[in-house]
């Protein structure tokens, strides 16, 4: 993994650039690494799965959150049980993602 010392014509950089990609570290350094490479095995029966349960969570995520009123229940129930560092987005997600785990998709 390469390091990237910037010059100072250069504000910002990030993003993948052909086979790199750029990230910008907490404390400002970029780092260039090559981007992994994917595999040419097809997926299996339990990640198709699982991929469509994520798909539909997250459409119902953002179902809640475009209702003002599923809104405004979340937001409540946010607030009284909210972890460290979790946005509220997130927060809908968890609660949602715990209602489909004994069902089936």
């Amino acid at each position: 993994m390469a390091q990237v010392t910037l010059m100072a014509g250069i504000v910002s950089l990030h993003g993948k650039l052909g086979e790199y990609c750029y990230r910008t570290c907490k404390n400002g350094k970029v780092i260039l690494s090559r981007m992994p490479a994917k595999s040419n095995k097809p997926i299996s029966e339990a990640q198709k799965q699982h991929r469509e349960r994520f798909r539909c969570v997250v459409r119902k995520v953002n179902e809640v959150m475009r209702d003002p009123t599923q809104r405004e229940a979340m937001e409540r129930m946010y607030k009284k049980q909210r972890r460290k560092k979790e946005t509220l987005r997130g927060f809908v997600y968890r609660q949602i993602n715990s209602t489909y785990s004994n069902e089936s998709v």
